[in-house]
């Protein structure tokens, strides 16, 4: 794994905390009330995020998810906080 970033916010919440503690986004997870902000439901459907660094949501790429091993097809999260393989 990689180490957690210093602060890590996004438009929909701080998640710094679970970022370091290596928890699900969900745990700090924020709506901002926007008509397109995804839903709790939507948040607790995803992986938990394994690359914590800010993303454009739901765009895939290939992404280095651990130290020493090769980049795999990855998506960012709803949250715009990290990193999950597909």
């Amino acid at each position: 794994m990689f180490p957690p970033p210093a602060s890590l916010v996004t438009d929909y919440g701080d998640y710094t905390t679970c970022a370091q503690q290596q928890i699900h986004q969900k745990n700090c997870f924020q709506s901002n009330g926007a008509w397109d902000a995804p839903n709790m439901g939507s948040i607790e459907m995803e992986p938990q995020i394994l690359r914590w660094t800010r993303c454009t949501q739901d765009q895939v790429a290939s992404v280095q998810l651990y130290t020493n091993q090769p980049a795999q097809t990855s998506k960012c999260s709803k949250t715009q906080a990290g990193w999950f393989p597909m």
